[in-house]
């Protein structure tokens, strides 16, 4: 994990963000040294403690730059006093000096590899430009997923109507927690195309 650091002052750290050249997230790799990102908070949601399930653990959040690339970002409570007020759902930000590792998680949020981490060192700025799509979305067309033409594991978004949906089952997770599974059939905006997919747990 890559860790860009330095302590500044609140005023120098504005100062340094206003002046400084936007990198693209879809550039953005282990490698990657003093990079100050535009984004906007497409989505954001808390992770609780699991010894206090009432105290926060973590916030994960969801950034998407000008050219609609997303990648995960996470905030660990140790930095939240800092950077909370900054993180608004919706809103647009200026980052700098944050470590870049890789995306581990089993089950991806984005197609970015590599996932963004936020620390004491870290500047977060709001921006007045507005950045990407407000609510984050990229669709697809519907036949990229019937000639799966896509990658094993990508992350895509769909428009289109729920056509047929079927009675809830139990199902086993990979890591063996019981919860319950919804298949049903949706169609395209046009109402041409039908693809079947299912929901799993809350969703459904």
């Amino acid at each position: 994990m890559t860790n860009i650091g330095g302590s500044v002052s609140p005023k120098m750290s504005s100062r340094l963000l206003d002046n400084s050249e936007v990198t693209k997230l879809s550039v953005l790799d282990v490698s990657t040294l003093d990079a100050t990102i535009k984004v906007r908070i497409v989505k954001l949601w808390k992770l609780p403690s699991f010894k206090h399930p009432n105290t926060t653990h973590a916030v994960e959040l969801i950034l998407m730059d000008e050219e609609d690339t997303k990648i995960q970002a996470t905030v660990m409570n140790a930095y939240l006093s800092k950077h909370e007020r900054f993180l608004v759902e919706k809103e647009c930000v200026l980052i700098q000096k944050f470590a870049i590792g890789d995306n581990l998680c089993t089950y991806r949020l984005t197609n970015h590899p590599h996932k963004l981490f936020l620390n004491d060192n870290s500047v977060v700025k709001r921006c007045n430009d507005p950045v990407g799509s407000l609510y984050g979305f990229s669709f697809i067309d519907f036949e990229i997923l019937l000639n799966n033409s896509l990658t094993q594991n990508s992350v895509v978004d769909i428009i289109g109507y729920v056509y047929t949906y079927f009675d809830m089952v139990d199902h086993k997770t990979k890591n063996g927690q019981l919860k319950k599974k919804m298949n049903l059939q949706v169609r395209d905006s046009e109402q041409v195309t039908h693809y079947f997919c299912y929901l799993v747990g809350k969703l459904c």
